[in-house]
């Protein structure tokens, strides 16, 4: 597990925004197939996708500054801009408001739609766990004696304590 999956210069790709563009681009394709299945205009994906992104992000971003707002205090620019502090919930949040907004904006909030959009989401959340894991970004467990615990000696938030590796529950 490596926060930082390469480097080119001082460019810094990192592990979980890697991941987390594979799971917005896999969730279009999906997205697009279910929408094309059942005869809903295939081009929506674009729009619905765009708006996890927005929403996704400013919600995890908020939730988290809401959660932790001495962060904020201390250096809101940083706080704000960093690439920590994307708080799931947050984020689940912040799409969802923001996905169903535009579903009624353009008219098709209705369950087909949030139907088609299922397994799209369960895709997503699948790669934005999976780079939670693969980057070990601290958003694991309380420290635990069963066998699968696992340590992040190489993680963002680094320990060497077993805990619960949360990201693959």
């Amino acid at each position: 597990m490596s926060p930082i999956l390469f480097e080119f210069g001082p460019i810094r790709i990192a592990t979980y925004g890697v991941m987390l563009a594979v799971g917005f681009l896999c969730g279009l394709w999906i997205l697009r197939r279910e929408l094309g299945y059942r005869n809903l205009d295939r081009d929506l994906a674009d729009r619905i996708v765009f708006s996890v992104m927005i929403g996704g992000v400013i919600g995890a971003k908020v939730f988290h500054l809401m959660e932790y707002p001495q962060t904020f205090w201390a250096d809101p620019l940083g706080a704000v801009f960093s690439g920590y502090g994307l708080a799931w919930y947050g984020g689940f949040f912040g799409a969802a408001a923001v996905v169903l907004w535009t579903l009624r904006r353009h008219g098709v909030l209705d369950w087909a739609t949030l139907d088609a959009i299922a397994p799209a989401l369960a895709v997503g959340y699948f790669f934005g766990r999976g780079g939670c894991e693969l980057s070990g970004d601290g958003c694991y467990g309380v420290p635990t004696d069963v066998p699968w615990g696992k340590t992040y000696a190489n993680g963002a938030v680094p320990t060497l304590d077993h805990v619960h590796p949360t990201p693959i529950y």
